[in-house]
């Protein structure tokens, strides 16, 4: 089963596919830090996809920073096109529909 681990501030989050026990996803968690022993679930959420409303992905470029969303199950598929926009959108060229300017 594949897990992963996500954090936003001081929150993080055990993300896994498929139905798992949350004390297994809890088990994950010990096995990257040893202080989710003691931790515990606040909330549980299902059936949040990382994709938008047309399934496109994005890439959003600003002054500093560039942050690529919304590849769901994907990803794998379509990084090299993604690599490839995000590349020509550090030289400059932001004609793609997957670019967009912030």
């Amino acid at each position: 089963m594949k897990q992963a681990i996500q954090q936003s501030g001081s929150q993080r989050w055990v993300l896994s596919k498929g139905r798992v026990p949350l004390s297994e996803r809890q088990v994950a968690g010990y096995s990257v830090h040893s202080g989710f022993a003691e931790a515990s679930i606040l909330h549980a959420f299902s059936n949040c996809r990382p994709a938008f409303p047309d399934n496109l992905p994005r890439i959003y470029v600003s002054e500093r920073l560039v942050r690529i969303n919304g590849l769901y199950r994907h990803g794998f598929m379509l990084a090299p096109l993604i690599v490839e926009n995000t590349l020509n959108a550090l030289n400059g060229d932001l004609n793609s529909p997957f670019i967009q300017q912030h």
